[in-house]
């Protein structure tokens, strides 16, 4: 979501609008929204150890804890 804030109106004490006008324009996933997913699952499938170099390069805080929470979430029994 993209926000287009327009110049704010100022009013008089007491006159105040509760809401404030914003325009909000929806523009979609981004363009590699998938991609990334895609290389994370593929990066499951190979081994823990590459999926946590690649998070590592791409600079994800906590890479460890990501890795873990893609891992559990990409697990099949």
């Amino acid at each position: 979501m993209t926000y287009i804030n327009e110049e704010i109106e100022d009013y008089p004490i007491g006159e105040e609008v509760e809401e404030r006008p914003t325009n909000i324009k929806y523009t979609g996933y981004s363009k590699g929204f998938l991609l990334m997913n895609l290389i994370e699952y593929s990066l499951v499938k190979r081994g823990n150890q590459e999926l946590e170099e690649y998070l590592k390069k791409s600079r994800i805080p906590q890479a460890k804890k990501y890795a873990k929470e893609i891992k559990s979430f990409l697990e099949f029994k």
